[in-house]
């Protein structure tokens, strides 16, 4: 009998065919669209939506940059859906990928180029042609032949790309953001600019100028009628500062507003000079710098070689002389008027007033500066006198108080001290005192106070002979030293009576007080007709006594009494504080 096996498989058979059929799974396609061009600035807009899954399921986008150009911090919005977006921040090409994921976790990716390019054209920059010109003008850079081809609104920036020798690194550009620009050459030679323009779009553009500046000639300033009557500057003209940039050949006036700019040197022949006028119309204004220093002086270096600066009837308050030298004047007086001197600064036909600062006076063949009462002196500070045949300066004793502690009198001149001459009636307390050199003053006329003077320690005063102090009215003299820095009073000749003292006349003032003073050499012919004579002196006139009061004071070397107490009231301490020395007929003499 045949085995029964065929039930058995015709079972399996039905199973087989009863069992559900599986269904194979396919990927997706990623679309990210077409290549785009674009300008920078513009948005982009990515469109991944042409994407698909055979089964239809949902997708899951993302997309990123394969790459993109340098230094662009480009970031992809909606960086999750179908349709992204960014901002192009550079030129160049951004490759961007999308990757779509199914439901079984299945991915395709596609890549999708961004081209972004500037919009329209680039500008052109032109710097003009190259320029040539002579040291001390004005250099006019012209940029304005630069264009742009789309209209777009330009900017402009000059600057130096190389200079000659000699030029500063700080030289400035006027009007370096403007299509036209100048600067001034501060050294020959050749200097190339570049002009940078951009219209906002583009990479900057370039353009180079180059500038040859050649040495200027002197000028000779040798008007017909000697005359200056156009308001006037002078430029610098010559780099070398041995070189006169103008030559002065005769005696100017001055009947308008002369500038001089720094660096300038101004040389004067033989009994020339520079002077303004009583027609009240003449000013200088001399401004030179710490390393542009403003120079007059005379063709020959030699004493008086030409008669120097004479500021007459100017009270324009533009005067001034800052970083200047003036030297070798003094041959003769500006206009007849004044002191022979480097500068002469006289009120006749009208007051003058004048800023003197940082500047040097030397080789005058009378005194460094003059001035005149009725002269202000509007600032005076950090002066140099040198080598002058008289005084430094001399000035009225209302300008003494204008001179500053820092400025240097006592160099090599024929007389080292600050003359003074006059008195004093200010409506003020005035102050004067002492000089870091140890300058000393030094009255050349009788000098009579009548209003209040302060002295500060360590000031020294010498006294021309037969002449005196007169302290009376409304004046008043506090002079209160230290113990180590004393005040003086002495003779310009060191012999007792050479000077006729200090007489308090008619001046009560409780304010009048010497200490720690030194009276010396005094006693001679008093210039006020009083009877007693010595070191100090108390008088009346008109009926009101002097007073002083005197403290740690030294009286010595007169050749009458120390003090002579004709009428007033001497204060001393108890005991009396002071030392008397070597005083001719006693130390104080009563009436």
């Amino acid at each position: 009998m045949k085995p029964h096996y065929y039930l058995p498989l015709l079972l399996l058979c039905f199973v087989l065919s009863c069992k559900k059929k599986e269904v194979l799974n396919l990927p997706p396609t990623a679309n990210a669209g077409t290549d785009i061009t674009i300008n920078l600035g513009q948005k982009v807009t990515l469109n991944g939506s042409l994407s698909k899954d055979p089964e239809g399921t949902a997708l899951v986008y993302n997309w990123s940059f394969k790459s993109k150009p340098n230094n662009s911090q480009a970031t992809i919005q909606n960086a999750t859906a179908a349709n992204a977006e960014f901002t192009p921040d550079q030129v160049g090409t951004y490759t961007i990928t999308l990757r779509v994921t199914d439901d079984q976790s299945q991915s395709a990716t596609a890549d999708v180029n961004v081209m972004v390019s500037l919009p329209g054209r680039a500008p052109t920059a032109s710097a003009g042609a190259s320029l040539t010109t002579t040291y001390g003008n004005k250099v006019v850079l012209d940029g304005s032949a630069s264009s742009d081809p789309d209209g777009d609104k330009l900017t402009y920036k000059w600057g130096f790309k190389t200079r000659p020798s000699g030029s500063s690194a700080t030289l400035p550009i006027t009007n370096d953001t403007q299509a036209k620009a100048e600067f001034e050459p501060d050294a020959t030679g050749q200097y190339v600019l570049t002009l940078s323009i951009s219209d906002g779009i583009w990479p900057v553009v370039t353009s180079d100028v180059t500038v040859t500046v050649n040495e200027s000639p002197s000028v000779d300033v040798c008007p017909q009628n000697g005359r200056i009557d156009v308001n006037t500057t002078w430029k610098n003209l010559v780099q070398d500062p041995t070189k006169p940039d103008y030559i002065i050949c005769k005696d100017i006036e001055l009947n308008a507003i002369l500038t001089v700019e720094p660096g300038v040197v101004v040389v004067f022949k033989q009994n020339a000079g520079l002077s303004t006028t009583t027609d009240r119309k003449g000013a200088i204004i001399a401004k030179g710098t710490a390393d542009k220093r403003i120079v007059f002086t005379g063709e020959q270096k030699v004493v008086g070689s030409w008669n120097g600066l004479s500021l007459i009837a100017s009270n324009d308050i533009r005067n001034e002389l800052s970083y200047v030298d003036v030297s070798y004047g003094g041959a003769a007086v500006g206009r007849f008027v004044g002191e022979l001197a480097n500068v002469n600064i006289s009120s006749f036909g009208g007051p003058t007033t004048v800023k003197i600062t940082n500047c040097s006076f030397t080789h005058s063949k009378g005194r460094g500066i003059y001035v005149s009462n009725g002269s202000t002196l509007s600032e005076f500070s950090n002066n140099r006198f040198t080598d002058n045949t008289l005084y430094p300066i001399q000035l009225p004793a209302s300008q003494v108080e204008k001179l500053d502690e820092n400025s240097t009198f006592a160099s090599s001149n024929g007389i080292n001290v600050v003359a003074i001459y006059g008195s004093l009636n200010n409506t003020k307390e005035t102050t004067w005192g002492p000089f870091k050199d140890g300058t000393k003053y030094r009255f050349i006329e009788s000098f009579g106070a009548e209003s209040g003077l302060v002295i500060k320690p360590g000031a020294v005063f010498e006294i021309a002979s037969q002449k005196a102090i007169g302290i009376g009215g409304n004046g008043y003299l506090i002079a209160k030293g230290t113990a180590d820095k004393r005040i003086i009073f002495t003779g310009e000749v060191k012999t007792p009576g050479s000077w006729g003292g200090i007489l308090f006349d008619n001046s009560k003032d409780v304010r009048n007080e010497l200490s720690h003073v030194e009276i010396s050499y005094g006693g001679g012919e008093p210039a006020y007709l009083y009877a007693a004579k010595g070191n100090v002196i108390l008088a009346s006139g008109f009926g009101i006594t002097g007073r002083v009061k005197m403290s740690n004071c030294l009286v010595s070397n007169s050749s009458e009494v120390g003090i002579a107490q004709y009428r007033g009231t001497l204060i001393l301490d108890s005991p009396d504080s002071n030392t008397y020395t070597n005083n001719a007929k006693g130390n104080i003499g009563l009436p």
